[in-house]
């Protein structure tokens, strides 16, 4: 059985360093493997002939600045959106991001916001792929039922 943890240790492995590395999980297997450049965990051959999806990655999920955006529009002064405009305009935003909501006493609250959007985001993934797993309380998580008509009408948009 695939564990929430180790689903979410691939998806931080894969967004590590703007998202070169690869991990793919298998639900038959229940594991999850990473693929690191010299050891990978599976060979080319087991991913092709095995049932294993890639994990995605914070772009994957739309949790890059969009999610900054949405914390802006949350937590900070309307005239603040406009220096995160900005910032976000130039390279190093980031760093920036974080040196900015450090001195607004924000910090945290955006670690702790953009970790709750990816393991939702992460869930909310899992359920579209139809894939089970165990959380970290140990309940297993089955995929909502979907209707053919909403898998026709999700891949016409």
């Amino acid at each position: 059985m695939l564990k929430f943890d180790d689903v979410y240790t691939a998806y931080d492995f894969v967004s590590f360093d703007g998202g070169g590395n690869e991990a793919y999980l298998s639900q038959e297997q229940g594991r999850v493997a990473l693929m690191f450049e010299e050891f990978p965990e599976i060979t080319e051959e087991e991913l092709e002939t095995g049932d294993w999806i890639a994990v995605p990655n914070k772009r994957d999920l739309d949790l890059g600045i969009r999610l900054v955006f949405r914390f802006a529009e949350e937590y900070l002064a309307e005239y603040d959106w406009w220096k995160v405009e900005k910032m976000f305009s130039k390279r190093g935003a980031y760093a920036n991001w974080k040196y900015f909501l450090d001195e607004r006493g924000l910090l945290q609250k955006w670690y702790d916001y953009s970790n709750q959007a990816e393991i939702q985001a992460l869930k909310e993934w899992l359920d579209l792929e139809q894939i089970t797993y165990e959380d970290d309380k140990g309940n297993i998580i089955t995929p909502s039922v979907r209707s053919i008509y909403c898998e026709e009408e999700d891949e016409e948009n």
